[in-house]
């Protein structure tokens, strides 16, 4: 069994209580490291050097929706990322104090909406008031009643399997259940996040036969 003893840099696992059996895998290996040393000498690094420097590291964004009761919740996250093919794993990164993590994992569930450029607007709605986050008209509902962002470039919907403190974090792992792309705007460049903007994705022409 995963244990917080045993666990990747010594982290709080916590399994979800209704999908626990989902946690385990036959594939699974946990390696040993040494836990995280917090203040440890010759470790400091400073926070605005930390986050300049990795700002300079495009990342893709989504928006993670779920339900709180029949309260509409989600979060923005830059984190998001594809984890295993089998069984197909997905997670994504959030503050351990985050309100809207803890809303998402009471649910036990979530909807992945992959925003596209031109979605800058429907995403800084999210870091406003939280009453207006959702009045969009593109918002409506999954088959599951999960809230889903219509014109999104594709949607991944999931069961949380694992939770995983690790330092100021807690790494979100979801066991895809479904998923889906849309047509009309997969072709279309992807919403970024890079040196503390949002931008577009871009392909140079001549390396795009290669690429594929």
């Amino acid at each position: 069994m995963i244990t917080a003893k045993n666990s990747l840099l010594a982290a709080q696992v916590v399994q979800s209580p209704t999908i626990a059996k989902s946690v385990i895998h036959p594939r699974f290996a946990v390696v040993d490291r040494p836990g995280i040393h917090h203040g440890q000498a010759g470790t400091q690094v400073d926070p605005g050097d930390f986050r300049a420097t990795l700002g300079c590291f495009p990342t893709g964004v989504a928006v993670i929706t779920s339900l709180e009761g029949k309260m509409p919740v989600g979060m923005v996250v830059g984190s998001f990322s594809s984890i295993s093919l089998d069984p197909p794993l997905v997670g994504f990164f959030a503050g351990v104090e985050s309100v809207s993590y803890g809303e998402i994992s009471r649910s036990s569930r979530f909807l992945v909406n992959v925003l596209g450029a031109e979605h800058d607007e429907a995403c800084r709605q999210f870091f406003r008031d939280r009453d207006s986050r959702f009045q969009s008209p593109a918002w409506g509902s999954a088959e599951n009643g999960l809230p889903k962002f219509s014109e999104a470039i594709a949607w991944i919907n999931c069961t949380i399997v694992q939770e995983t403190k690790i330092g100021d974090h807690v790494l979100v792992v979801g066991q895809v259940e479904d998923l889906a792309r849309n047509e009309d705007k997969v072709s279309a460049p992807a919403l970024v996040f890079h040196r503390g903007e949002f931008g577009a994705s871009r392909f140079d022409d001549r390396n795009a036969d290669g690429a594929r």
